[in-house]
């Protein structure tokens, strides 16, 4: 046993429990909130149970069987015990707790990017979708065909909706944004594109590229069967490209001029959220 796990489990008695009872965000940023806590309770051994995650179990049938608590109670409950609810910024602040039967967290402020990499094939297993469904979409079709035919994939996110407020509307490119870049890899490359638009979009189906039209949590794991993303920052592709580990380049200055080199030194000097 390492020295950081005896401190969870040891002289001053083991943590029986992680419960997170206060969600983060939307969607995306639940899921990765869920993330670091989840690799931590794998690591040492802790049960982790995510109060928050209830609703998500239509999406994800693994969960309906590992005892996720779905009742409104306990999200009422955690804005309750916010004041005690503890917010963790790494590892050792977390272990710092251990000796006590149950440590309520909350926030999003907890990391542990070694701990999340270790544990990402069973934290992505655990959300996995139906996968019948998944492979009866039009684009796991063409994503098939793509790859049997040896092009490269690149998903392409395409978020309008809220961006035009979030920051100042920042990341609320024009459509000439998104098809500027799809033609700079096209001209370069014999890559093949599924767009996945949160809104409007200029892009139709063509030999070259496919729209998605799928539920939000079915569009996470088509993304993950790309080679790689391109989007604006976002939360929703941080998810995809964990579950399937896979670069994603953010388009933070839209007059960036994209290359796989740039891909390469920018997935290089980030983590993966």
């Amino acid at each position: 046993m390492t020295g950081q796990a005896e401190q969870a489990n040891g002289k001053q008695g083991k943590v029986n429990m992680i419960l997170l009872a206060r969600s983060q965000g939307k969607n995306s940023n639940r899921l990765l909130q869920n993330v670091a806590y989840e690799a931590f309770s794998l690591e040492y051994g802790v049960r982790f149970v995510n109060a928050t995650l209830g609703d998500m179990a239509r999406h994800y049938p693994n969960l309906r069987s590992r005892g996720v608590l779905a009742t409104r109670a306990t999200e009422i409950a955690g804005t309750i015990l916010t004041p005690i609810t503890l917010e963790p910024r790494d590892t050792a602040e977390l272990l710092a707790h251990a000796g006590k039967k149950l440590v309520l967290v909350g926030g999003r402020g907890y990391r542990d990017v070694p701990l999340e990499s270790k544990w990402r094939p069973e934290i992505s297993r655990k959300f996995s979708v139906n996968e019948k469904i998944l492979q009866s979409t039009l684009v796991h079709q063409r994503q098939i065909q793509w790859k049997k035919s040896g092009h490269e994939i690149v998903g392409v996110h395409v978020r309008r909706g809220d961006y035009a407020e979030w920051r100042q509307g920042r990341h609320f490119y024009s459509d000439d944004v998104y098809l500027e870049h799809v033609e700079r890899i096209g001209a370069t490359s014999d890559a093949r594109f599924v767009i996945f638009p949160s809104h409007d979009h200029p892009f139709s189906d063509s030999e070259e590229i496919v729209v998605s039209t799928n539920d939000w949590s079915y569009d996470h794991w088509l993304m993950a069967n790309c080679d790689y993303l391109i989007g604006p920052p976002s939360t929703f592709t941080m998810w995809a490209s964990y579950l399937g580990d896979i670069k994603y380049y953010r388009i933070k200055n839209p007059a960036y001029e994209f290359s796989r080199d740039k891909l390469e030194s920018q997935w290089a000097n980030q983590q993966f959220l």
